[in-house]
């Protein structure tokens, strides 16, 4: 999601990066090595410039009054739970769409969410065997391999 609310703040939208614990994924874990920006890495400070970044926990009254509040003003709501998840089921985003029918609702997924491909993860290796690449290495006759990282 981050990187599709970084290419809207550069063109000028307020954007809220909304973590909802128990609903959306964890916020990645501060960095321990390597080139940082503050306690993240490059490439995530990267796709967070821009954003304001909040918390609200759906189980308090005050949290979900503001997530109420956030999204009856908001024109779009960008959301990348897994299809089929306990995630998807708890957003709820077919409810949020009766109750705030003027909300533009974007759902981005690895591989769509009517596809026999929904709950595939679009993880490096499944891209690589997916795109042939692992069709030519490895031992013929043999399982492909998948590169080494970094290659």
């Amino acid at each position: 999601m981050t990187a599709v609310g970084r290419l809207l703040a550069d063109l000028g939208a307020t954007v809220t990066q909304v973590h909802l614990p128990g609903v959306t994924d964890e916020p990645p874990a501060p960095i321990t090595e390597g080139a940082g920006v503050d306690a993240d890495s490059v490439g995530i400070a990267i796709n967070r410039h821009g954003l304001n970044t909040v918390v609200i926990d759906l189980s308090i009254a005050d949290d979900r009054r503001r997530w109420v509040h956030l999204l009856a003003g908001s024109d779009i709501l960008i959301e990348d739970t897994r299809p089929g998840s306990d995630a998807e089921k708890a957003l709820a985003a077919r409810n949020i769409r009766a109750e705030h029918p003027g909300l533009v609702i974007l759902s981005i997924s690895d591989f769509g969410r009517d596809t026999s491909y929904r709950g595939w993860l679009a993880t490096t290796p499944v891209l690589h065997a997916l795109t042939s690449e692992l069709s030519r290495s490895g031992v013929p006759g043999r399982e492909p391999l998948v590169p080494p990282a970094g290659q």
